[in-house]
């Protein structure tokens, strides 16, 4: 597939247009400067979705004299790593990623460990909720997420003794290192970040001259009631929901390079460097 036939293909995808306009900027961005290198460069693969995230695969792959130049974007420095939902049983700490696929497959271990930090206010929600009429419906609430079903109003008292803020939050990775190398099993060594620029990721095998990624990865947790149906219980009707634990990720980084695959001249600068240190 021809490079301007991939851009029409990108630019016809409708849903998630913010992700896939800073991919597709970065794709027209590097094509402007392909022409200078007389066929060296060459577009071999393009993984976007069409929400602009795909959570497998590699994003950009890139050929210069034949060598590999992958690449990672993200729309920005606070882009989404995906968003799913955490089952954790608080009884045996075990956590599990409800649908995976959703999820870039590198930030999944850093779900799992933030869904295991929040056992103790786990427990003290579903012990208050425990304690609330009707108590044979919550009775039977597990020490986990899902919680199988409670009522609004328990749901609402729970709200206002303040017992949804520790879970409604946002856990703080300081060190993407596990992120990073990842990505290096993937044969993935730059990120492209939009408003920040390119980054090296753990290794520069190319030697260009931008700064090495130094990032975090920030879960944001909220838990969410889900199915809200009527069930007869001792006679009486009554309205009970289940609730989940809802979890997404984020990369997030302060730093800048100086330069950029969504600046075209920039683009040349980049390509140019690997196109020399390829050159057999």
């Amino acid at each position: 597939m021809k490079i301007n036939e991939i851009v029409e293909s990108i630019t016809e995808m409708s849903i998630g247009a913010g992700g896939l306009e800073y991919e597709t900027a970065v794709v027209n961005s590097i094509q402007q400067a392909i022409p200078h290198f007389q066929e060296r460069v060459k577009f071999t693969n393009l993984n976007f979705a069409t929400a602009g995230y795909s959570s497998v695969g590699i994003d950009l792959e890139l050929q210069v004299n034949g060598s590999p130049f992958n690449i990672e974007i993200k729309q920005n420095s606070n882009a989404q790593m995906g968003s799913t939902s955490v089952r954790y049983d608080a009884t045996t700490d075990n956590a599990e990623i409800v649908k995976p696929g959703a999820i870039d497959e590198e930030a999944q271990p850093y779900f799992l460990e933030a869904a295991r930090s929040k056992k103790e206010p786990l427990l003290n929600l579903v012990k208050f909720l425990r304690a609330q009429e009707p108590i044979e419906l919550h009775s039977r609430i597990p020490d986990m997420f899902p919680i199988g079903a409670s009522t609004d109003s328990a749901w609402e008292s729970a709200k206002k003794a303040g017992l949804l803020l520790p879970l409604n939050s946002k856990v703080r990775f300081k060190d993407a290192g596990i992120i990073t190398k990842m990505y290096n099993l993937k044969n993935v060594f730059y990120i492209q970040i939009g408003g920040a620029g390119l980054f090296y990721l753990n290794q520069n095998p190319y030697n260009l001259p931008v700064p090495k990624f130094e990032g975090e990865i920030q879960i944001e947790f909220r838990p969410k009631r889900a199915g809200n149906t009527s069930r007869k219980l001792n006679g009486q009707v009554i309205r009970a929901a289940r609730v989940d634990f809802a979890a997404t990720g984020r990369f997030l980084t302060t730093i800048k390079s100086d330069l950029s695959l969504d600046n075209p001249a920039e683009a040349f600068q980049i390509l140019a460097y690997i196109d020399d240190q390829t050159k057999s």
